[in-house]
């Protein structure tokens, strides 16, 4: 795929990103639009941008990849609006070879964006994290799922005394410190 270098110093990421969710909003059908809540909108512009090589601020974390500023905007329309629609459109100043190019890379995203939540979160845990991130995606939920597990038998049962009585919290807040 095409660099955009030739845009950089043309577009924000605001632009990008509200390009990435007009064409998305084009394409996709009113079916397919039913999968895209906000994460993997979120997803879908970060995986275009990487793709495209676009600057836009993004990297991974515990959910996979993310990218602050589209999750503002996308956070901000959907709250507004809903859904996709009546999104802000200037995509008059970008060069018609570079929304084709965005189009082609949504296409090919739209099979993968149709996979149920565990199909989906397996596609980009597994298959497109950096090599390096690839251990912490496989046993970060089998690791939550049984801290859960002991958290919930805590607060059952009061025999495990004083102890063990800040564990729960320490759980609870163990998502937000990773």
């Amino acid at each position: 795929m095409e660099h955009v270098e030739e845009l950089n110093n043309n577009l924000s990421e605001s632009d990008f990103i509200y390009t990435v969710l007009n064409i998305a909003s084009q394409i996709f059908t009113k079916r397919q639009k039913k999968y895209l809540e906000k994460t993997r909108m979120v997803k879908l512009v970060a995986l275009t941008a990487d793709r495209l090589n676009f600057p836009l601020t993004r990297g991974w974390f515990r959910y996979g990849i993310y990218a602050p500023k589209a999750s503002l905007i996308i956070s901000s329309h959907l709250k507004n609006e809903g859904n996709l629609e009546n999104l802000p459109n200037d995509m008059t100043t970008w060069d018609e070879k570079i929304l084709n190019q965005i189009k082609d890379i949504l296409f090919s995203l739209i099979p993968y964006f149709m996979k149920p939540s565990n199909d989906f979160d397996k596609w980009i845990h597994e298959e497109l994290s950096p090599t390096r991130y690839k251990a912490f995606y496989k046993y970060e939920s089998i690791f939550f799922k049984k801290l859960n597990y002991i958290q919930t038998i805590i607060l059952q049962n009061n025999q495990f005394g004083a102890e063990l009585s800040d564990f729960s919290e320490i759980i609870t807040n163990l998502g937000v410190l990773i």
